[in-house]
């Protein structure tokens, strides 16, 4: 009803229970109202009263529209037939009005439920596809990519009930998700216990690898904040590694006609993997690419050179870098020069210079595996050298 109407008062009324998602307003139904006069709210009561359908272009009624007038019979053929030319019109508007508010809550919903799944951007590209083909689009892109894995998770999962693995897991993966997001990054799946996330798809920044680095000494401090204290662990405790490379991947939506996955692949992914699994090897928390070491070189990240391998699958020797976190022992800059003359001595393949330099190192970080196990490689490698050309490059057929 409307307040001190002198004229015709009008009220449109969506019908009831017909619209999923949009709030029912129906106050008066679809039926003659036998009590409309008490509507008035000035307590003057209307002498005339006519209803009229507001109906779609489907033929449904979507609403309707109630007149009052304090004229008696007020509403002849001519009054009528004007309304009705105005319901015909009013129908269309208000079913495309309805049907407007449903999308944009449907598309509301869609987000907020799939990008759990799905990075926000990527379903907003989706929506906007007109058929299937569009999804099948990739494109090439820079990105950095990070895989991290849980140490040790067949022992854990042996020892612990599948309710507490599933909290713990979860638990985990979102203290992670919210560093890597926090950092620009896109998660882009869960592998078992292990996550593959990009830096530079959907969302692209210039500084894609620094900000891989940072989640990544972000995730390593975070495990040691996260409560394990329900769970049988394995005598290193909750550890995980991360291997971050950067370099060209392919990104776009694979695969069938029932189901797509946004997702990045290529050579540079594979390589990623590479180095997450080397973090075992040379007990390390998180080792990084040497291109990565380049794109970082401004920056104040910390890093201490690994090794120079040929991993599997790769025939170009890459060479390895350990972050150093800020929050963790280091080097002291004695033994990281005498560190760093050892290496130059070791591809020289000086093996007794060498050897005497780890040990200075040795002396001072009784617990550096890296200097120990240089030491190791001197003394095999003065016992059985390598071959003529080598160039300090060390095979590893494993994963």
């Amino acid at each position: 009803p409307m307040r001190n109407c002198p004229g015709p008062c009008v009220v449109f009324i969506k019908k009831a229970g017909k619209t999923p998602g949009i709030t029912d307003l129906a106050l008066f139904g679809i039926d003659n109202r036998d009590d409309f006069g008490k509507t008035r709210v000035d307590g003057r009561r209307i002498s005339s009263y006519h209803i009229e359908p507001l109906v779609g272009k489907g033929g449904e009624t979507v609403g309707t529209l109630h007149i009052g007038n304090l004229t008696n019979n007020y509403f002849s053929d001519h009054i009528i037939s004007h309304v009705q030319v105005f319901c015909r019109g009013a129908g269309i508007i208000t079913e495309n009005a309805i049907l407007y508010n449903t999308i944009n809550d449907m598309k509301h919903r869609i987000n907020s439920m799939f990008s759990k799944f799905v990075p926000r951007e990527v379903i907003e590209d989706l929506l906007t596809k007109r058929d299937d083909t569009d999804l099948k689009v990739g494109e090439k892109r820079q990105c950095a990519i990070l895989f991290s894995d849980i140490r040790s998770f067949t022992v854990i999962s042996e020892h612990n009930s599948a309710e507490k693995i599933v909290n713990f897991l979860n638990e985990s993966f979102d203290r992670m998700g919210r560093i890597i997001a926090e950092q620009g990054g896109t998660i882009d799946k869960f592998i078992g216990d292990a996550i593959l996330a990009i830096f530079g798809a959907p969302i692209s920044y210039e500084n894609n690898a620094e900000r891989a680095v940072r989640a990544a000494m972000g995730m390593a401090k975070a495990v040691e904040e996260i409560d394990t204290s329900g769970l049988v662990l394995p005598p290193i405790g909750f550890k995980i590694g991360i291997g971050v490379h950067v370099g060209e991947v392919i990104v776009g939506n694979i695969g069938s006609q029932q189901k797509f996955d946004y997702t990045v692949i290529g050579d540079n992914v594979n390589l990623a993997s590479r180095l997450e699994g080397l973090t075992k090897h040379y007990h390390s928390e998180i080792i990084v690419s040497d291109t990565v070491h380049t794109e970082l070189a401004e920056t104040s990240i910390k890093m201490r050179v690994v090794d120079t391998v040929r991993v599997k699958g790769k025939e170009n020797a890459t060479t390895l870098y350990k972050v150093e976190r800020p929050d963790t022992e280091s080097l002291r800059p004695e033994a990281e020069s005498d560190y760093n003359k050892g290496l130059k001595m070791y591809k020289m393949q000086n093996w007794t210079t060498a050897e005497e330099l780890f040990q200075k190192v040795l002396d001072l970080h009784p617990d550096d595996y890296l200097a120990g196990m240089y030491i190791e490689r001197c003394r095999e490698f003065a016992k059985n050298p390598p071959e003529k050309d080598w160039e300090g490059a060390i095979r590893l057929d494993f994963k």
